[in-house]
């Protein structure tokens, strides 16, 4: 579960929740992540934007 304050200056926050799927190799030079996915199966409150799109939103008010 994660939750953030979005940055837009909203006050809004976002929360979403799910799970990692993670697999492992282990190599001469200890454990290293060989592949990784996240599956969000729940959110809540409206969704972050990119920095670009959020200075787009404000440059249009």
């Amino acid at each position: 579960m994660s939750t953030h304050v979005l940055a837009d200056g909203s006050g809004s926050v976002f929360i979403s929740a799910g799970y990692a799927d993670t697999g492992l190799v282990r190599t001469a030079d200890g454990w290293r992540i060989s592949a990784s996915t996240l599956q969000v199966v729940w959110t809540q409150g409206p969704p972050p934007r990119r920095p670009d799109d959020v200075a787009a939103a404000a440059q249009s008010v």
